[in-house]
């Protein structure tokens, strides 16, 4: 990493840029590269990533930007090589005074995909043609190569009304486009308003409400509202472990669907070598892929310990339940188990060993699938951490 501390001119006295760039290179075996329990194909995966993340911080400004391209190579599979992913991250935060601040973040991704022929979202316009299938042997399911844009813009304010009071506002903007007209493109608008005050030492209470507006636009006519109101209580144990939970009710505008509780428990604990968590979250939402409603349940639990000054190690599991509450109805459930070893050899050398077990069962069939991979790692970041004062 590179850092640049300033201390001229005075309006940019205190100020500290720095420059990391990084590249990573890992090797995963893929016991189930087609996500399918109809026709699982195992493979040696090579990915690569290069980026580069930069930060500039004084007394009452904080930003952060980040950029990396990352692509793929198979073994066997030669025909998925070179799927190119874009990730680009900026984010500021900036403290107008003691009591009030402005944020404001943005995230893109774009990347190169393969989907299934059959997993086209929505119905192509009247007359036209679909793009034509991919060669393939009998038996097998066709492919084709799409290329997803996702980009986040989230700006927000948060004003210190008190010692123990705070209160803040949110606008996000979300924007789901493809290459391919049959695939679900949207845009959607969320608002957010939360308040919370410290009761005595160790506790908080809090309110919040939100509506967004999901929009998809190659779907004339189909929006939908979703609202979102609960209250929230954080309980600090001991200076390590706290308690988080909130619970609330949910609801959209569309017929026939009931208004839903929602919530989420989450218990942390962390200290000099260890981190734990466990967490729920129950939401109600539009689905990513479909725009249709879908309602979620989640249950994970990580663990973490330092081993020693350069090795540690990680374990997750996690299960989630998404039902869909309108158009084609289904319940899908995923199970996903981690094991991780990270650790570094050098200042500038990291390594990672890794095994995921992920099981997805749904209604469709289709959908059902068992994936192992193992994985093997290092990032580089470079040059060495350096640093000079201007």
């Amino acid at each position: 990493m590179l850092t640049i501390v300033c201390g001229a001119p005075q309006a940019a006295r205190g100020a500290v840029y720095s420059l990391e760039p990084e590249l990573s290179v890992t090797e995963t075996y893929d016991d189930n590269v087609n996500r399918s329990d109809e026709d699982p194909e195992h493979d040696f995966v090579t990915s690569v990533r290069a980026g580069m993340s930069a930060t500039a911080t004084t007394p009452r400004f904080r930003s952060a930007a980040s950029y990396a391209l990352g692509t793929e190579f198979f073994a066997r599979e030669t025909e998925e090589d070179g799927h190119l992913q874009h990730d680009a991250s900026l984010s500021a935060l900036y403290d107008v005074s003691q009591q009030f601040s402005l944020r404001v973040a943005d995230t893109l991704r774009v990347a190169d995909t393969s989907e299934p022929e059959a997993a086209r979202a929505v119905p192509l316009p009247e007359g036209q043609v679909p793009p034509p299938p991919s060669a393939q042997a009998p038996g097998t399911t066709s492919t084709r190569r799409v290329r997803q844009v996702a980009n986040t813009l989230v700006a927000g304010v948060d004003y210190r009304y008190s010692a123990f009071t705070t209160l803040g506002a949110e606008y996000s903007l979300a924007v789901q486009r493809y290459d391919a007209p049959d695939f679900t493109d949207s845009n959607t608008h969320s608002g957010l308003f939360q308040a919370s005050r410290a009761v005595g030492r160790n506790d908080s209470l809090g309110l919040s409400a939100s509506a967004a507006w999901t929009e998809i636009t190659n779907r004339a006519g189909d929006e939908q509202w979703f609202y979102d109101t609960r209250g929230t209580w954080r309980h600090s144990f001991t200076e390590w472990t706290a308690l988080s939970t909130s619970v609330g009710v949910a609801w959209t505008d569309e017929p026939g669907i009931d208004p839903g509780l929602v919530g989420d428990a989450s218990i942390t604990h962390i200290s000099d070598r260890n981190r734990y968590l466990a967490e729920y979250e129950g939401s109600f939402r539009a689905s990513n892929e479909s725009g249709e409603a879908v309602r979620s349940d989640r249950v994970a639990v990580s663990l973490a310990r330092d081993l020693s000054p350069y090795v540690t190690g990680e374990l997750g599991a996690a299960a989630v339940r998404n039902e869909t509450l309108r158009g084609e109805r289904d319940t899908a459930y995923s199970y996903s188990v981690t094991a991780r070893l990270t650790g570094r050899i050098a200042r500038w050398l990291d390594w990672v060993l890794g095994y995921t077990f992920e099981r997805n069962d749904a209604e469709a069939p289709q959908n059902d699938f068992t994936n192992n991979r193992v994985t093997a790692g290092v990032t580089i970041r470079f040059p060495p951490a350096t640093s000079r004062q201007l």
